[in-house]
């Protein structure tokens, strides 16, 4: 698995829009908020290990040979 900026920004603003509408709702029981945590990091956990950069082309192989 590799991070990528761009893969944290998004998981971390979407576990900051998740607490904010569990804060927002209100959550005031433990099974609230275990929904909201559930509901928080499940996607993000998915998105971080299941979103693949794509590969490199022939054309950026090409170009990368011929800067060394």
């Amino acid at each position: 698995m590799q991070l990528t900026p761009l893969k944290v920004v998004i998981a971390i603003a979407w576990l900051i829009a998740v607490g904010a509408l569990g804060m927002y709702l209100p959550a005031t029981t433990i099974t609230g908020w275990v929904a909201v945590l559930g509901f928080g990091l499940m996607p993000a956990v998915f998105m971080l290990r299941a979103w693949r950069q794509p590969s490199e082309t022939i054309s950026e192989s090409i170009q990368a040979e011929t800067r060394r």
